[in-house]
């Protein structure tokens, strides 16, 4: 899962790769845009891609934390990173 997450154009994964069933992905949008992101991708896909977002280390970015539990498994890595990629506007449907 991280490593498809990794693969969305503007997030990073923390630490890469992960050392435990848990990580965080920081990304390039305010924590505003994020959740607004967010709730676009659970529209258009189904899935929720990423708990609430927080502020990130630097202004304009937010930060999530992921752990991987058995219902995580439900949802394919690909299927992830294309909500991820919806949720910041990666995949050609507007701005994150």
């Amino acid at each position: 899962l991280a490593q498809a997450i990794a693969g969305v154009q503007g997030v990073r994964v923390v630490p890469d790769p992960p050392h435990v069933a848990m990580f965080h992905v920081v990304g390039e949008l305010d924590p505003e845009a994020a959740q607004a992101g967010r709730l676009r991708a659970q529209e258009a896909t189904g899935i929720d891609p990423f708990p609430g977002p927080r502020p990130g280390p630097v202004p304009g970015t937010f930060r999530v934390e992921i752990y991987v539990a058995d219902a995580g498994r439900e949802v394919r890595p690909d299927e992830a990173a294309m909500a991820w990629r919806v949720a910041l506007g990666v995949d050609g449907t507007g701005p994150g």
